[in-house]
């Protein structure tokens, strides 16, 4: 894998494990203000399965893209949309 590419485990619509996917994606250059960490353990707990199932829509809905613009070719409406905290 080169240096501009990094595994992720995406999610891209609710359902069982099986939406799970390990992909390439490009790896995040730190903007002014950010740092890019090495993940060398996560774990998984029972809210986070209850989230991918959509069992917690109506108390955590998962924002999905309702449309996209001109010359997008990455992502489509319904693709699923993660978000990142920045601890503020």
């Amino acid at each position: 894998m080169s240096n501009t590419l990094m595994k992720a485990v995406q999610v891209h619509e609710y359902g069982g494990p099986n939406v799970l996917q390990i992909e390439n994606v490009e790896r995040p250059f730190p903007m002014s203000g950010e740092v890019l960490v090495r993940i060398v353990y996560a774990a998984v707990i029972p809210l986070d399965w209850r989230i991918r199932k959509g069992l917690m829509k109506q108390i955590m809905p998962v924002p999905f893209p309702e449309s996209v613009g001109t010359g997008v070719t990455e992502f489509r409406a319904g693709d699923r949309v993660f978000r990142a905290l920045n601890g503020a």
